[in-house]
């Protein structure tokens, strides 16, 4: 873990932000693959939903892939009475491009890139109602060693952009490390704690 957090340093460091040489290390144990993947077509669908998909389309295919249970109540409640807080799931997209990077569907993850522009294309297409098989099919999860590292360089980033305040801002940064939090860890979804 020595040489990763390094390179996270290294990495902050380069983006002008304060480094956090007194961190903790990160740790955890990779969740299954069936896990990631299901949190990732929860987050589809609610994405979906946020950006102007019928709620009762996307209920129906969450339904039909039998995931109804695996949302948050949250989430659940969103595709039952959208309402005004649709927008407010429109940052999930950057937790299905953490997601996508885990899965082995986007070949990188960057706490400062922006979205890949064929992320919509690598997910289910509900707008047609495609099941999720093709989506499955293409899974190949990153190693436990990689989404550490990962993880390693998105905490410490974290930490530096929080410790430069307004000075600095990337966009997605705190979805992107809460689905590999998530994904290292067995907290809820909604108990992922940020914290640095």
């Amino acid at each position: 873990m020595k040489a990763s957090r390094q390179k996270a340093l290294a990495f902050a460091a380069s983006l002008g932000i304060p480094v956090g040489r007194h961190l903790p290390a990160v740790g955890g144990r990779l969740r299954e693959p069936s896990a990631l993947v299901e949190r990732a077509l929860c987050l589809t669908a609610v994405a979906a939903v946020s950006f102007g998909l019928p709620a009762q389309t996307g209920r129906k295919w969450i339904e039909r892939e039998g995931l109804w249970f695996a949302m948050t109540p949250a989430e659940r409640a969103l595709l039952a009475a959208p309402a005004s807080t649709a927008p407010t799931f429109r940052t999930s997209v950057h937790s299905l491009c953490a997601f996508a990077w885990l899965l082995g569907l986007e070949p990188a993850l960057s706490p400062i890139s922006p979205l890949p522009g064929n992320l919509v294309k690598l997910l289910p297409n509900l707008k047609s109602d495609e099941p999720s098989e093709r989506f499955r099919s293409n899974v190949q999860c990153v190693t436990e060693a990689d989404a550490l590292g990962m993880l390693d360089m998105f905490y410490c980033v974290h930490w530096g952009a929080r410790e430069a305040r307004a000075a600095v801002r990337f966009d997605g940064l705190e979805e992107r490390r809460r689905a590999l939090e998530w994904s290292l860890s067995t907290q809820r979804w909604d108990e992922v704690s940020l914290d640095t």
